[in-house]
């Protein structure tokens, strides 16, 4: 807006000076102005021209942990024959609290060539979902008067994801290490590296898998069988319903428990584990099963980028969700309140063990946190239903354990002896 003002005022000015030239019959103040109008001009048209063979584009990554600092470069090319000077390049890094970046490119810009400039931005906003950009360059004339800044779009997503705490809960219903050996398997042909037995060749089979001691003394094709390798599954239910909104900001119940799902995700992809996502949210959040880090990572996106803004309720989910639960899995529900239904919880824990399935709870004390959406219980109502939820959990033998507001969620995750449960 100042430099626009500036150039108003020089152009103003030098037509006054041409005017009163003119009208005072003062024939070299009328070319002075004039000459300065042409000169305003022609710096203009250079400098317009001067942009029109520059190019400006960003490097950097897709995402970033928060609290790190993400390193991103901006590469501004100049097409044109001449050397530039004095170039100003302007980019937005949406996760950082000083959303402007500002680099000054001195030069001199050789023609025909490429250069980079750095900068490393904070990550200092939390986790979520955020953006890069819009890029532009600005570019002026050697005195500095005359001014031109061309936007080069460059709008980028950019994935803030939290760091993970440790869960101990997850860690006590026995886990094995990525790319290790699959231990369970059943006693059916498949491609475990169990030994199941020998059949005879069938038209498909893998010729490398032909038995050819017992091809010999047979005298016709035999093939190695092996067992079915049984992955173990984690499904994760997440509890996104509005109703269940208390707090603000990084207290809230949004923060915890979309945090302690990200640390169980990724304590069950180091485990090896398959992991299926589902959460409540309005947009309905499913993520269908898989493994490794790149599959944790789709999860935590999908996790980050999910609003505490769903209809339903978290045992509501998991009861239309159950019939495809495989048997023996894992399957941890996370609770954004403890006004949980206790008899509905009892029936959710009898039909997860009828199905083999080990369950695994975690409660966020919505009352802890400042009410949004309805009135908090009182305090003796809100500790009596935090022991009958502990109670449950131990008479069930299920994992489980009660996170409030004034807890330290990455503490009380990863202290065992924090967990209902197991005694």
């Amino acid at each position: 807006m100042t430099r626009s003002r500036h150039r108003g005022f020089l152009a103003f000015a030098a037509g006054l000076l041409f005017v009163l030239g003119l009208q005072l019959r003062i024939f070299a103040l009328a070319a002075l102005g004039l000459a300065f109008v042409a000169w305003i001009a022609a710096a203009a048209l250079s400098t317009r021209r001067r942009m029109a063979r520059l190019a400006l584009a960003r490097e950097a990554p897709g995402s970033a942990v928060e609290d790190d600092h993400a390193p991103v470069a901006l590469c501004v090319d100049n097409r044109g024959a001449g050397d530039e000077h004095l170039l100003l390049l302007l980019d937005a890094f949406g996760p950082g609290i000083a959303l402007g970046q500002r680099l000054l490119e001195p030069g001199p810009l050789p023609g025909r060539r490429r250069r980079r400039l750095r900068y490393r931005a904070h990550c200092g906003r939390g986790f979520g979902a955020f953006t890069l950009g819009p890029l532009s360059l600005e570019l002026s004339d050697p005195l500095g008067l005359v001014h031109h800044q061309r936007s080069f779009g460059g709008v980028a997503p950019f994935v803030v994801y939290p760091r993970v705490p440790p869960v101990a809960g997850l860690e006590r219903l026995g886990s094995r290490r990525s790319f290790a050996l699959e231990e369970r398997s059943v006693a059916r042909p498949g491609a475990s590296l169990a030994y199941l037995g020998a059949r005879e060749y069938r038209a498909g089979d893998d010729v490398r898998r032909i038995h050819w001691p017992a091809t010999a003394r047979r005298g016709t094709p035999v093939v190695r069988e092996h067992e079915t390798d049984l992955t173990p599954r984690l499904t994760l239910l997440v509890d996104l319903a509005r109703v269940h909104r208390a707090g603000t900001g990084r207290r809230s119940t949004r923060e915890h428990v979309l945090r302690a799902a990200c640390g169980i995700v990724a304590a069950a992809a180091r485990r090896g584990d398959d992991v299926e996502l589902v959460a409540t949210a309005a947009r309905g959040v499913h993520v269908p099963p898989g493994r490794g880090d790149a599959h944790a990572a789709l999860c935590m996106e999908a996790l980050v980028r999910a609003n505490q803004d769903g209809p339903r309720e978290l045992l509501d989910a998991l009861h239309d969700h159950a019939p495809l639960l495989p048997r023996g899995a894992v399957v941890a529900l996370l609770f954004a309140t403890i006004r949980v239904d206790p008899a509905a919880l009892h029936a959710a824990f009898a039909a997860l063990r009828a199905r083999d399935a080990s369950p695994l709870a975690l409660f966020v004390d919505s009352e802890s946190f400042a009410p949004m959406s309805r009135l908090a219980l009182h305090p003796e109502a809100a500790a009596a239903r935090r022991d009958e939820l502990r109670a449950l959990l131990r008479a069930w033998g299920v994992a489980g354990c009660v996170v409030g507001a004034d807890d330290d969620l990455a503490a009380v995750l990863g202290r065992a002896e924090a967990w209902t449960g197991f005694a």
